[in-house]
């Protein structure tokens, strides 16, 4: 008897640590998931903003400002600009 209760504990004990197992992944899972997403709108938000300050540089280009003045005022290096030339 007292073997078949140790038994019966120890399958107890082994679900439970396997529930435990499989809810802990889930959650890992999740804030992984959650980490993706704010990566991807961290990586989208720089890439638009790169974007924008290449399209104001274009358009000073066409406009006549010097190079040296759009380098100032876009904070692009030289040669970001000299790549939409």
């Amino acid at each position: 008897m007292a073997y078949e209760d140790h038994l019966k504990w120890l399958l107890i004990e082994a679900n439970t640590v396997e529930k435990y197992r499989q809810e802990g992944e889930q959650k890992g899972r999740q804030e992984g998931r959650e980490e993706g997403r704010q990566e991807g709108i961290r990586i989208g938000e720089e890439k638009g903003k790169l974007e924008g300050k290449m399209e104001i540089a274009k358009d000073m280009l066409k406009d006549g400002f010097q190079l040296d003045k759009v380098i100032l005022f876009t904070g692009l290096y030289k040669s970001d600009i000299q790549s939409i030339i």
